[in-house]
């Protein structure tokens, strides 16, 4: 540890740097140098290769696993709130922006300070700070001072990064080229199954071009010259990026978004790739549940005449060109569909996370009498347990 190579150059033996008098040392010459800066802190994501393989044993199973770069992230309790807010009404500040807020505080600030990245985060946080001042044209680069709102002020000093991200409300920056989307017959699985930073990397940047929707798809395209650089932004935004493609990009978004995590499932040989996507499948399981109850709250009976009333569509998902609203909670199912229990468990099966495994076959064989559970009227008043598990 650095505690040791410390006291190694100091002259002191291992058993002296263990001390508590040696600690406490240590610290006191610490607090004189000062505090050190967060977003100076490097911590690389792969190290070596006996540790890297180690990941196989806990990447999978219950416990966490020591990639904090990757799945990190996905533990947050940012990640799991819905990127629609309560009855999804018009709010201060918006699910949106609630998201923009922790994007630019966790993931593009410690970014600032890198030799290779400091340009794109600059201008992430640039673009970002814009939408939270209300400033939605993306092809506008005035040079002006925005003027952040108050609690995104706020929030920004909570988490201490308002210094640092402040002065990007005044900056210019401005990145050119344009990406296209490029039809490939292989999956991202395919070329980096072996490598889960890739593959979240590069499945990220490939939903990033296809994200459509009017509110979330203009952060995302601000976000994807970041994923390269930010280990830990892509997974942070995947069960964001998958809901938004296979809910606004029709049926080509829905079809690549079951295409893509099929495949990992199916051929990912990194075992950190299987826990991305169980925790995806948790997440995207939680978001169906709250947006039916929300559809089922509003949905509205024929009129007089007959006729079909408008399904409730969420406005974090509508399009950002056609501006129209389709029921989510089917395009949850198709996510979920491509992910069965089944398929999930003979996946954890062979990378040995047996924990996981068993969790999966069990839910499996639960399903069907779930299923039927839900559609009897007594519910409760049987004997088997009224959370529909079987006796």
């Amino acid at each position: 540890s650095a505690l040791l190579q410390a006291a190694a150059s100091l002259g002191a033996s291992k058993e002296e740097a263990s001390s508590e008098r040696f600690r406490l040392a240590v610290a006191t010459a610490l607090g004189e140098l000062g505090a050190l800066d967060p977003t100076r802190l490097d911590v690389a994501l792969h190290k070596t290769q006996d540790e890297a393989a180690s990941r196989c044993s806990v990447a999978v199973g219950s416990s966490p696993t020591q990639d904090s770069d990757m799945l990190g992230p996905l533990r947050q309790e940012d990640v799991r709130a819905p990127p629609w807010g309560d009855d999804d009404e018009d709010q201060t500040p918006s699910p949106r922006d609630k998201l923009v807020v922790a994007i630019v505080a966790e993931h593009l600030v410690s970014a600032l300070h890198g030799d290779k990245v400091e340009d794109k985060a600059a201008y992430g946080i640039q673009e970002l700070l814009r939408l939270l001042a209300g400033d939605d044209d993306e092809d506008s680069q005035e040079s002006r001072r925005r003027q952040l709102p108050k609690w995104a002020r706020k929030a920004f000093e909570q988490r201490n990064v308002h210094e640092l991200v402040a002065p990007y409300a005044s900056t210019d920056y401005v990145m050119k080229g344009k990406v296209k989307i490029k039809d490939k017959s292989d999956t991202n699985a395919d070329r980096y199954g072996d490598d889960a930073r890739q593959w979240a990397v590069r499945l990220a940047w490939d939903l990033c071009l296809r994200a459509c929707s009017k509110t979330h798809a203009p952060v995302f395209r601000i976000c994807r010259p970041m994923l390269t650089r930010c280990d830990s932004l892509a997974p942070f935004l995947l069960p964001y990026l998958v809901a938004d493609v296979a809910i606004t990009g029709g049926s080509a978004g829905e079809a690549f978004v079951a295409r893509e995590l099929r495949a990992a499932v199916e051929v990912g040989k990194d075992p950190v790739i299987l826990q991305l996507v169980f925790d995806l499948r948790s997440t995207i399981e939680s978001w169906k549940d709250a947006c039916s109850r929300l559809e089922l709250k509003h949905r509205k009976p024929p009129s007089h005449r007959g006729r079909i009333q408008k399904p409730f569509g969420l406005q974090c998902f509508t399009h950002e060109t056609t501006n129209q609203t389709t029921e989510a909670s089917p395009k949850f199912s198709a996510v979920l569909e491509a992910l069965p229990h089944s398929r999930l468990a003979d996946a954890a099966a062979r990378a040995h996370a047996d924990a996981r495994a068993v969790l999966s076959y069990e839910l499996d064989a639960k399903a069907p009498h779930e299923a039927w559970r839900k559609r009897q009227p007594k519910g409760k008043e049987y004997n088997d347990g009224a959370d529909g598990w079987l006796p």
